[in-house]
């Protein structure tokens, strides 16, 4: 679980929470469903608030289009049910959405106040989800933060290959992953166990 929400608002590349878990692979809990739609949405947003005002017939339609998405990422009807506060705090912040057809206006609106949109949006996000978003991370936060779930990509994919870890240290550290570290008890017992998975983080 901690896997599916570390990447949710970075990349939602979900290759480490599928490693741990296959289930995350078919249908979704409900709830994990919402987050994952919400986060969605919140990227298109994002997207568009660093566009600018389109010189092209083809940026345009391409901008367009992206709008086009955001109303429908936002069309969240069956996913908020019993979340009244949720939902509308949802429809009021579509009502605040420029009207696509105005065209001349509706690209200076994103510029304008596109990005006071989107921080509404993530409040929302962080007071009903509970969920911080990174889209305001500065770019060495999400370089820090994407080194390291590559690192614990690449140590689940160690510990599924031919490393000879018993079961009890490789169950120890799937239950221990994303988590802050703690000083080990039996530190000698531990680095040998560790030997094999050294070896293959190694290669």
């Amino acid at each position: 679980m901690r896997a599916f929400y570390f990447t949710l608002f970075l990349d939602r590349d979900l290759g480490l929470a599928l490693a741990l878990d296959r289930r995350l692979g078919g249908n979704l809990a409900p709830e994990l469903n919402l987050d994952l739609k919400l986060a969605r949405a919140l990227a298109l947003a994002v997207s568009l608030t660093r566009q600018e005002t389109p010189d092209n017939p083809s940026r345009n339609k391409h901008l367009r289009q992206q709008m086009l998405n955001l109303n429908f990422a936002l069309d969240l009807n069956g996913h908020l049910a019993g979340k009244p506060q949720l939902e509308d705090a949802i429809v009021q912040l579509k009502a605040a959405l420029p009207d696509l057809s105005e065209k001349p206006t509706v690209w200076e609106w994103w510029q304008q106040q596109g990005l006071a949109w989107v921080q509404d949006f993530a409040a929302i996000v962080q007071k009903h989800r509970h969920l911080v978003t990174a889209q305001f991370f500065t770019p060495e936060q999400i370089a820090l933060l994407q080194h390291y779930y590559q690192t614990n990509k690449l140590l689940i994919d160690c510990l599924s290959s031919d490393c000879n870890c018993s079961g009890a240290l490789k169950a120890d550290i799937e239950a221990n992953l994303l988590l802050p570290p703690v000083p080990h008890k039996n530190t000698k017992n531990t680095e040998r166990e560790l030997t094999p998975l050294v070896s293959c983080l190694a290669r």
